[in-house]
């Protein structure tokens, strides 16, 4: 039962920890409703199209993860990456802060949350194809000493990868 706990590592850490970060962002999110629907002058309507607007990057997630796979960012495949996704949330974060704050300066509160909202996605996007790339290159396919292994004895090792959210 503990098995896929036991095969844990510092291989698996980065991707199961980006996983945990955009599931507990999910927090937020019941705030979030409450205050746009307390405080925001958003139509029905003007939220339904802004959901349908906030699926366009999950649609483009194979875009966004070939530039993963294939366009160095500052030098990193990986690292950037995941920095690059964190500054887009952590802005939008901040943004939602100062709307809900009342701080937005000449924009308005809605327009600050419609953008913080677009750049939220885009960051979780952008973590999850490198997440997503970092699980499929966590199972050793070969041993210690450089002969391939045995398909059988990487499938548990696979199973952490399918725990995690990715197939290998």
């Amino acid at each position: 039962m503990f098995a896929p706990l036991r095969q844990l590592n510092m291989r698996t850490a980065p991707p199961l920890l980006i996983y945990l970060a955009a599931g507990a962002s999910g927090f937020s999110a019941i705030a979030e409703t409450f205050w746009v629907r307390e405080r925001l002058g958003l139509s029905a309507t003007a939220l339904l199209a802004l959901a349908a607007w906030l699926t366009v990057p999950w649609t483009l997630k194979m875009v966004f993860g070939h530039l993963v796979d294939t366009v160095p960012l500052l030098g990193s495949r990986r690292r950037a990456y995941i920095l690059l996704g964190t500054l887009l949330q952590v802005g939008a974060s901040l943004a939602l802060s100062a709307a809900a704050g009342g701080q937005t300066g000449p924009l308005s509160a809605e327009t600050v949350y419609i953008a913080a909202s677009l750049l939220v996605v885009i960051g979780l996007v952008v973590q999850d194809c490198v997440a997503d790339a970092l699980t499929t290159e966590v199972v050793h396919r070969t041993d210690a000493d450089g002969t391939p292994r045995d398909p059988g004895r990487c499938r548990p090792s696979s199973a952490t990868c399918r725990c995690s959210g990715a197939s290998p």
